[in-house]
């Protein structure tokens, strides 16, 4: 499968979960719940209300970043140990509408866990290689057009 075509199905399968959220209670509710607690540790840390601090983060240049992360973070973290994810839930009554590379891409989206990378080498354009921080495990390779145009070694 080509790699536009990949992308065309996983795009749509974020688009179907997004929409499926946005109208299934309380998923968005959670979402704003996740927000909350990644930004209350900064306005604390700021002296800042955690409304004034949310609106500039999410108005500056890294604001759908934060949205994207969030709302990952909310499809896939199991609520008050429902047992079940987001992910899990839209699977299992929406699935069948996704393509087979869109539903991979959401169930392995569910099994992944958050970390933090650095940034082991860079090729403009094309890819950036990376490895969990701190450590000196395997590297992995990320085909990303223009994130790796702003992408420096270390980030």
């Amino acid at each position: 499968m080509s790699g536009k075509k990949t992308r065309v199905e996983i795009g749509a399968a974020i688009r179907h979960l997004t929409q499926y959220a946005a109208t299934t209670e309380p998923w968005g509710e959670r979402e704003n719940e996740i927000l909350d607690e990644l930004f209350a540790p900064v306005a604390e840390a700021l002296g800042r209300e955690l409304n004034d601090v949310a609106a500039d983060i999410l108005q500056g240049g890294h604001g759908p970043m934060a949205l994207a992360f969030a709302f990952e973070e909310s499809a896939t973290v199991q609520w008050n140990n429902e047992g079940e994810t987001l992910i899990d839930i839209y699977l299992a009554q929406r699935g069948w509408r996704e393509k087979p590379t869109g539903r991979r891409y959401l169930q392995a989206l569910n099994a992944a866990e958050i970390g933090l990378w650095e940034v082991v080498a860079v090729t403009p354009g094309q890819f950036i290689d990376v490895r969990r921080y701190g450590g000196s495990g395997k590297v992995a390779r990320i085909q990303e057009r223009s994130g790796s145009e702003s992408m420096r070694v270390y980030d």
